[in-house]
């Protein structure tokens, strides 16, 4: 759907001029296009902030989108025993609330 409206988005901005600033003629006119532009916008600073993929590709595994999705989340290792299903191991060597306690209070 992203990649579709990306496309489409694509196709609108072919009606303004080089001199017609995006931010200000886009959404004046198709402001059901804001999001996409802004998203689009992002990704210039962001490189890594879309998932670059075809989804629909024989080859895809979804679990290596778990993987990524899991990975922002603190989770630092996976065991897959198959492609169906994912073991993972999140916040290792994070504290404990009573190691975070013994912390704040001066302890060691």
């Amino acid at each position: 759907m992203v990649a579709r409206d990306v496309q489409e988005t694509a196709y609108i901005l072919k009606e303004f001029s080089a001199s017609d600033p995006v931010w200000r003629a886009v959404p004046l006119k198709y402001p059901q296009w804001r999001w996409i532009m802004r998203r689009v916008q992002a990704i210039r600073d962001y490189p890594y902030s879309e998932i670059r993929d075809n989804l629909i590709a024989d080859g895809v595994q979804p679990l290596d989108i778990l993987r990524l999705k899991l990975s922002f989340c603190g989770v630092l290792q996976f065991n897959s025993k198959s492609d169906l299903w994912l073991r993972v191991n999140m916040y290792q060597d994070v504290p404990l609330p009573p190691q975070l306690q013994r912390r704040l209070s001066g302890g060691a």
